[in-house]
C-alpha cells in the first residue's frame, strides 16, 4: 500500500500496475473488513486511516491520467506523421487509460472519481477518437494498430460503464449532454461495424435516462391533465435544469442522429438491428422524438427493411411495433390511437431488448 501511494502521485502511468495486480479488489475487500471500525470512530485504527488515504490518492490520480492522455493526443491531432518523441510519449501514456476504466468499474471508486471535470475530459477523448477514425490523425503509424484499437475500445468501455449507472448520469446530466453525447452520436456512424454497434448499445442505454419526460404519452385527456398537474408541482429548479438538458438532447439527436438515421438502417448487419433497438429506447418516453421521427424519412425505411420478410424475426419486432405505433398516433387527429408507446413496446418487444 505504501508503494502504491508513493508512486502514483508523481508517476500516474505506474497506476496501471494497480489494476494489473488487482489492488482495487483488495481495497474493496479491506474496506468491507474495516466497516465496523469506520462506523465507530472511537476504534479508528491504522488500517482505516491508510485505506482512506489511498482511496483519496487514487481518486485524484484518474483526472491526472486523463489529462496526460489528452495532452499527448493534443500534440498529434491533425498530424499524418507524428515525431519519434511524440510516438514514444503516446506509447507510454495511452495504455494507462485502462487504469481509469478499472477505477470506474469499481464500486468503491466510481462515485468518487466521476465529476464534471472527468466527463468533460471523456468528451474531449471521444472527439480525438473521431479524428483518428476519420484518418485526420494517423495514430496507428505512431503507436501501432493494437494500441490504437485498444484506446478506442477502452474509451467506449468507459462510456458504457457510465451509461449503466443511471444515478451518475442523472446527477451530471448537463455535463453528459454537453460533453459526451455529441461525439458519441458521431461515433455511431463509425466505418468499423464493431464500434458502431457498441456505440448504438450505449446510446440505447443513455436514451432511457436522458429522454425520460413527464408527458409519457397517455391516451386520455384525464391522464394528460394528471401529467400537467405533476409538471406544475415539480419545482422551478427541476423544470429549468431538466428542460434545458432535455432540449439539448433533442437537438443533438435531431441534428447528429435522426437526420442520418437512414444511413444506419441501410448499413451492414448487425447494425440495423441495434438501430431499431435504439429507436425503441428513444421513443419509449419521449413524444417529441416520436414527432421528429414521424416527420422524417425513417419510418418508410424501417418498413422497407422489415416488411419484405415473410416472417419478421423476433429481434426486429420491438422496432416494428414502435414504428407502427408512431404511425397510428399521428395519423389520428384526436391523438387517441390505441395504447401508449411504452405499453406497446413492453408487450410486443419484451424479448427483443
Amino acid at each position: 500500500m505504501a508503494i502504491a501511494y508513493s508512486v502514483t502521485p508523481t508517476q500516474p502511468h505506474s497506476g496501471q500496475l494497480v489494476g494489473q495486480f488487482i489492488l482495487v479488489m483488495y481495497l474493496e475487500r479491506d474496506l468491507r473488513k474495516a466497516t465496523p471500525v469506520r462506523d465507530n470512530p472511537s476504534q479508528s485504527g491504522y488500517l482505516f486511516q491508510c485505506l482512506d488515504l489511498l482511496l483519496l490518492h487514487l481518486t485524484r490520480t484518474a483526472p491526472v491520467i486523463m489529462e496526460n492522455i489528452l495532452s499527448a493526443l493534443r500534440d498529434v491531432i491533425g498530424r499524418k506523421h507524428p515525431s519519434a518523441a511524440q510516438s514514444r510519449q503516446l506509447k507510454q501514456t495511452l495504455p494507462t487509460l485502462s487504469v481509469v476504466l478499472e477505477l470506474l468499474s469499481s464500486q468503491v471508486f466510481r462515485a468518487r472519481i466521476v465529476t464534471e471535470e472527468l466527463l468533460v475530459q471523456i468528451g474531449w477523448l471521444l472527439n480525438y477518437i473521431i479524428s483518428v477514425e476519420s484518418n485526420e490523425t494517423n495514430l496507428s503509424s505512431a503507436v501501432g494498430t493494437a494500441i490504437c484499437e485498444e484506446l478506442i475500445r477502452t474509451s467506449l468501455c468507459i462510456v458504457e460503464v457510465l451509461s449503466q449507472h443511471h444515478t451518475l448520469i442523472t446527477q451530471y446530466q448537463c455535463a453528459v449532454v454537453d460533453a459526451v453525447l455529441p461525439p458519441l452520436t458521431t461515433l455511431a456512424f463509425s466505418r468499423n461495424v464493431e464500434w458502431s454497434v457498441f456505440v448504438l448499445k450505449v446510446l440505447s442505454e443513455l436514451s432511457l435516462v436522458l429522454l425520460v419526460q413527464d408527458d409519457d404519452d397517455d391516451d386520455t385527456d384525464e391522464n394528460q391533465d394528471k401529467n400537467r398537474g405533476r409538471r406544475e408541482t415539480g419545482g422551478a429548479a427541476e423544470r429549468s435544469g431538466d428542460g434545458r438538458s432535455c432540449s439539448q438532447v433533442l437537438s443533438v439527436f435531431s441534428k447528429s442522429l435522426l437526420s442520418r438515421f437512414e444511413v444506419l438502417l441501410c448499413a451492414a448487419e448487425p447494425i440495423p438491428l441495434y438501430v431499431l433497438k435504439l429507436l425503441v429506447s428513444m421513443t419509449e418516453h419521449s413524444t417529441q422524438i416520436c414527432r421528429l421521427i414521424k416527420h422524417s424519412r425513417i419510418l418508410p425505411v424501417v418498413f422497407q427493411l422489415i416488411m419484405p420478410q415473410a416472417i419478421v424475426p423476433d429481434e426486429y419486432r420491438p422496432g416494428l411495433a414502435a414504428c407502427t405505433q408512431i404511425t397510428l398516433m399521428y395519423a389520428d387527429p384526436g391523438g387517441r390511437a390505441g395504447i401508449s408507446l411504452k405499453r406497446s413496446n413492453a408487450e410486443m418487444g419484451a424479448g427483443g431488448r
